[in-house]
């Protein structure tokens, strides 16, 4: 049978903009708040190779190569000519290149990034930097806005053989990366009072950029432009929750977050109370959870920090919103609470941890080896077990309970010998209560066994009578299994 041949993704070109349709460099006109075509859930296909899937989203369709002329650096010009060839070096810089060719647009590509260069440069000149007028600084923003501000083209990502997704990069990093520096540097040098809201809102939408590079450059920018305009932090946040609440998460959205609330005051505003309830709890619910994880369970962690009375409601939320048919994300789960739990115990009270150690106590019956050996780990931790002390009442009972079926009864040889060691625990820091559990766990099965036994005989007896009545059934063999 002839085996079919390996194939690269392809990129979806979109169709050719009409005159009407090209952007308009303006850094005051948003982008529709759209999110990129592109399919969540992508096909697998077991014959991809370990790939890196290519896209641009800087491009043209002119047939011949774009012309961007090229001026002397800024300390090679007479002072008096600085200020217009700024503006010269932004109008080129303006113009996009075609990095779906790379034999396209060679000469203008140097050309633009020697010139971006010369920008950036200036900042460091005094006599530029300090006489840059609100229109020159306009005619940048535009500039930069031609650049940043477009539309993504379509993407399909295919899922490689071992699950992971391929590396998708923007072959218009190479100009991008200069843009963003460009801006960041304009920023820190900036004297205006303060940012167009505008203009963050389409930075803010980059985040939905294929490229993971971009995303966090992005981040990197927004930070910047909070701490030089604390103001335009009210505008940011909102940007951030308009795209969280779209249900699409990127690590870098979760860095810009976790800055934003090391920069809240203690105790916590309402706005910042509500947007955690209904924001940032329910990231808990993504799909993708697991590949972030670890960054929501910090951000988690610094709002508990700020605002104690939150504890309960994450725990809750986590315990409500159980994945059951998820085993990876049900260890992420766990490991979140087992951070919040041991990390701030202090705004625990005793109806958590009783909550948390029956929540666990439910879990060692768990089939599943991940999840249970995830549980056993828990409870190998010996910063617990003082915990667990002074909150004895009823916890201890559970946990005995719970171990001694466990280590009877569960397949894994792993997890039975993890049991008895939690049982060893248990005892060594509170004898007197663990001899009390097992007792009383010994006490309960004698009571098992004799109602059991009653139950037998019952039904013996109504068996045997039936059998008496019945001819047709007497030789029929009923046993009572318990």
């Amino acid at each position: 049978m002839n085996k079919r041949r390996l194939s690269t993704p392809k990129l979806v070109i979109p169709r050719r903009r009409t005159k009407s349709q090209n952007l308009s460099p303006s850094s005051l006109k948003p982008l529709p708040d759209t999110l990129p075509n592109v399919k969540t859930q992508p096909v697998s296909d077991p014959e991809m190779e370990n790939i890196k899937v290519s896209y641009t989203s800087h491009r043209n369709f002119s047939k011949n190569d774009i012309e961007i002329v090229f001026s002397k650096p800024f300390p090679e010009l007479p002072p008096k000519d600085c200020k217009l060839y700024f503006k010269i070096k932004c109008n080129e810089c303006a113009k996009i290149c075609d990095f779906s060719n790379p034999n396209k647009d060679t000469q203008a590509k140097a050309n633009k990034i020697s010139l971006l260069r010369h920008i950036i440069s200036s900042y460091q000149i005094p006599h530029i930097a300090r006489s840059l007028s609100q229109d020159l600084i306009q005619e940048f923003y535009n500039m930069i806005s031609s650049n940043l501000f477009r539309e993504f083209p379509p993407v399909k990502i295919i899922d490689l053989h071992d699950g992971s997704i391929p590396d998708v990069q923007d072959a218009s990093w190479t100009h991008l990366s200069i843009i963003y520096e460009a801006l960041n540097g304009m920023i820190d040098i900036s004297n205006a009072p303060d940012f167009p809201p505008n203009f963050i809102a389409n930075i803010a939408r980059n985040f939905y950029s294929f490229d993971s590079r971009e995303r966090q450059q992005v981040c990197n920018t927004l930070i910047a432009i909070s701490n030089k305009f604390p103001q335009c932090r009210v505008h940011i946040r909102k940007r951030i929750v308009d795209i969280l609440s779209s249900n699409y998460c990127a690590s870098a959205i979760l860095d810009w977050m976790l800055s934003y609330a090391n920069g809240l005051s203690i105790p916590l505003k309402q706005d910042s109370i509500d947007m955690f309830m209904k924001v940032l709890l329910p990231l808990h619910t993504l799909p993708n959870f697991c590949d972030y994880s670890k960054q929501i369970q910090v951000l988690m962690y610094t709002f508990i920090v700020k605002q104690p009375e939150l504890f309960a409601y994450v725990a809750n939320f986590i315990i409500v919103h159980w994945p059951i048919a998820n085993v990876y994300k049900q260890v992420a789960f766990i490991d979140e609470l087992d951070i919040i739990f041991s990390k701030y115990s202090q705004a625990s009270q005793t109806q958590h941890f009783q909550m948390f150690f029956k929540f666990l106590c439910n879990l060692l019956s768990d089939q599943s080896y991940q999840v249970t050996d995830k549980v056993m780990t828990v409870l190998s931790n010996k910063g617990y077990y003082p915990i667990i002390k002074d909150h004895s009442n009823g916890i201890i009972f559970n946990l005995v309970t719970a171990l001694l079926d466990t280590s009877a009864n569960h397949w894994s040889t792993d997890v039975r010998k993890k049991s008895c060691t939690s049982l060893a625990l248990l005892e060594s820091y509170d004898a007197n209560s663990y001899k009390k559990s097992v007792e009383a766990q010994k006490i309960m099965n004698t009571r098992r066994k004799a109602q059991l036994g009653l139950c037998k005989s019952t039904w013996q007896r109504v068996i045997d009578e039936a059998r008496s009545n019945n001819k047709s059934i007497a030789h029929v063999n009923i046993d009572l299994v318990d």
